[in-house]
């Protein structure tokens, strides 16, 4: 049987311009639904609490993460992943895949269509150290980051459908906290609308933790 040659993961991820997303783990924690905008990197999205219940609406962008509780008229504005509260991101996530040299696939390619193939991807240790330096040192997206195994390689599971989209990716993470990830997307290339709040709709969090810290 013909297996697909492996593939970079940016050729996976830029496939679909826009989709909707769940990301969930285990243990369950928190649940986030919402959509994407692959061209500027733009997510608006809810997720919930498992143990308090509690809901907060979400919109991240490149340089800037808004956050709120439904109901409240005001953002909280971030620029630094340290305030996330450990929050996961999901194009945080898709930085992780598309640090993949490539995607190996471990099954033949189906032969009926819309069927979902399975492929693997491994991050070496330097790589993951790499991302690892990162999320201390650059204003970003929160990065769930794998753990280094025996051999010094973190193994991810990504599942891809014939038009190269990614429909699924699934790894076990060790920061900011162990847990195993799921993140599914669906609903590919239906409009998307991500409202980006404007600035006197917000508060910036990090200018205000600044400012206390100076008193």
């Amino acid at each position: 049987m013909r297996h697909r040659p492996p593939l970079r993961c940016v050729q996976a991820t830029a496939a679909a311009a826009t989709a909707r997303f769940r990301l969930w783990t285990e243990p369950a924690e928190s649940d986030y639904e919402g959509s994407l905008d692959f061209k500027t990197r733009a997510a608006a999205f809810h997720g919930t609490r498992h143990a308090s219940g509690r809901v907060l609406q979400t919109v991240s962008l490149p340089d800037a993460t808004f956050l709120r509780e439904p109901g409240q008229r005001g953002w909280m504005r971030l620029h630094s992943s340290r305030w996330r509260q450990g929050s996961w991101d999901p194009f945080g996530v898709l930085d992780v895949v598309i640090a993949v040299p490539e995607l190996v696939p471990t099954e033949p390619e189906p032969t009926q269509r819309g069927a979902l193939q399975h492929h693997v991807g491994r991050l070496d240790a330097a790589t993951v150290e790499q991302l690892a330096d990162d999320a201390s040192t650059v204003l970003r997206r929160m990065r769930p980051l794998p753990p280094a195994a025996d051999g010094g390689e973190a193994e991810i599971s990504v599942w891809i459908d014939s038009r190269l989209r990614i429909h699924r990716v699934r790894y076990r993470t060790s920061r900011p906290r162990a847990a195993l990830l799921h993140f599914e997307l669906f609903d590919f290339a239906r409009p998307v609308r991500v409202e980006i709040p404007e600035r006197y709709e917000s508060v910036d969090l990090d200018a205000v933790r600044g400012a206390l810290r100076l008193r």
